[in-house]
């Protein structure tokens, strides 16, 4: 095991979240400010990172939201996705080849939303109160999955990767979607 990062100019980060890999290797990350306790904490801002592993350049993407969590690549890699916990939506940025973003802006409004998965169409499907929250490339709300409990996380997988997967508490939830997710199945 080999820890990558754990500071940025040499303070300790907060509380590193959800993670992301470009197809080029470049991780993407999420390092919210945690909602309590946060004035012991050596960084006082929720951080989204890119790191390049070869060059082991951290790179501070955003620093404008309070709570970053979950963290989503568009299919073709060019836009980024975070979860704005504390904020309500989900926000995309346009990410440049050398890791960097610019153009910061609301894709949709989303009652809590925490971790998401991107599928192979564009669709960002976000753990979020009362279910997965669907919503095309352009934001615009699709459908959303009735959970039992409040999700956290979600994931495709399955032999085709049309299987979503759900964490929410104690509990994994599987379901079988249309979509399928982005990768190798």
């Amino acid at each position: 095991m080999t820890v990558l990062v754990s500071e940025y100019e040499g303070k300790r980060l907060n509380s590193t979240n959800d993670v992301t890999v470009r197809s080029d290797g470049l991780i993407l990350f999420t390092d919210p400010k945690p909602l309590r306790g946060a004035e012991e904490l050596p960084l006082d801002f929720g951080g989204v990172y890119s790191f390049e592993p070869e060059t082991r350049t951290l790179k501070l993407l955003s620093s404008s939201l309070k709570f970053p969590n979950g963290i989503g690549l568009s299919p073709d890699e060019r836009t980024l996705y975070v979860s704005s916990t504390t904020g309500g939506n989900i926000m995309a940025f346009d990410l440049l080849e050398d890791g960097t973003v610019e153009n910061e802006r609301v894709f949709c409004d989303v009652r809590i939303p925490d971790g998401m998965a991107v599928d192979t169409e564009g669709n960002i499907w976000s753990s979020s109160s009362g279910g997965i929250s669907v919503f095309d490339a352009s934001g615009a709300f699709l459908e959303r999955i009735r959970i039992p409990i409040m999700p956290t996380n979600c994931a495709f997988g399955g032999a085709d990767g049309s299987i979503l997967y759900v964490t929410a508490r104690k509990k994994v939830f599987r379901i079988k979607t249309r979509y399928y997710g982005q990768g190798e199945y």
